[in-house]
């Protein structure tokens, strides 16, 4: 590993009452790093968990050399977002040992200003144990098979928005030749976009123009006696998924979070038939809530909603209960059939 001298490490040395007080004050793993990378402050708790004899074989080191090289983008971001948001909370990414292997982590990031220069403080968490149980019955997009991880994950969820709201509008006001002809083309944009992130991040794109042959021209089929449950940790995604399946009749809640979600089950899983949940969210993910779902009502239909190429869990995925999968992007045709047949399942 390459030392590399920090201007802001003698600051430090003169206030060893700092020292203490950041052990004192924070329990977990701390280390600190300046705007060059250079590490130059780690307490005792990180240095045992990444395996390091004394917490001064990690100082003076870039943080780049305590990363997966496969995370280097996606940590550069989270340190972009936090020099601007000042605070950037639960981050994931993988970190490595002194003896290489892979240690998975959640960092909480904090911008400080001293002396006019800047240093972030990182609390990291080992979420090792967690991540290999989630890893037993879903996707786990922190494996270098998915490096791109947050942006495709983005990508998808815009590009489903997108593509959403254009299909309502192109199904409501389809006797507006112009309304009409202005969505298809945001659609047929959006499928080029989609074919884009495919080949950049390496994932599966559901999303298709769709034709005149292919609306239908008869009333959508009321459906309000069927509750649906959507659960997303995007609000623009959820409102989207929200609008696409009220609009063809159903009755829908929502929530933010699996946490949420699991609360509002309890009290109201008899007027709810379907539950659709976003496979990647921040504490739960979606075979995690389908789980503690499934404590409450053992019968529950749970479709899940994913950007990810998973052919290879689909079998064990299904395996565990759940009624379907979706891919994002999709339009509001691929919405409802997916949704028919998971309501039709059991």
């Amino acid at each position: 590993m390459i030392k590399k001298e920090s201007p802001i490490k003698a600051f430090f040395q003169q206030n060893e009452k700092l020292y203490k007080e950041l052990l004192l004050k924070f329990p977990e793993a701390v280390l600190l790093f300046d705007s060059t990378g250079s590490v130059f402050f780690a307490n005792s708790r990180l240095s045992r968990f990444l395996g390091f004899d004394c917490e001064s074989e990690i100082t003076d080191i870039s943080i780049f050399n305590l990363l997966d090289e496969n995370r280097y983008t996606d940590f550069q971001f989270f340190v972009s977002d936090c020099n601007s948001n000042k605070t950037i909370n639960r981050f994931e990414t993988v970190m490595i040992k002194k003896n290489g292997t892979a240690l998975f982590t959640e960092i909480n990031m904090s911008k400080l200003e001293f002396e006019q220069k800047t240093v972030f403080m990182c609390i990291i968490r080992d979420i090792s144990e967690a991540t290999e149980a989630r890893d037993s019955t879903t996707l786990n997009l922190t494996k270098t098979e998915h490096p791109a991880g947050k942006p495709a994950h983005d990508f998808n969820n815009l590009i489903g928005v997108i593509t959403g709201y254009a299909d309502i509008i192109s199904q409501k006001y389809k006797h507006d030749p112009k309304l009409r002809k202005y969505s298809q083309m945001i659609i047929s944009a959006a499928t080029k976009i989609s074919k884009h992130v495919e080949k950049l991040f390496s994932i599966e794109s559901a999303v298709k123009p769709v034709t005149d042959s292919e609306i239908k021209t008869e009333q959508p089929v009321k459906k309000i006696k069927t509750g649906i449950l959507v659960v997303d940790d995007e609000s623009f995604m959820r409102d989207a998924i929200k609008e696409m399946l009220s609009w063809t009749g159903y009755r829908v809640m929502t929530c933010t979070d699996g946490k949420n979600a699991v609360e509002l089950f309890k009290s109201s899983h008899n007027e709810i038939d379907l539950v659709i949940i976003d496979m990647i969210m921040p504490e739960m993910n979606g075979i995690e809530c389908y789980k503690l779902l499934r404590e409450i009502k053992k019968d529950v239909r749970v479709l899940l909603s994913t950007g990810y190429r998973i052919e290879k869990e689909q079998q064990k995925i299904f395996s565990e209960g759940i009624a379907g999968i979706i891919h994002k992007p999709f339009v509001s045709e691929q919405l409802e059939k997916a949704v028919l047949s998971a309501l039709n399942k059991y």
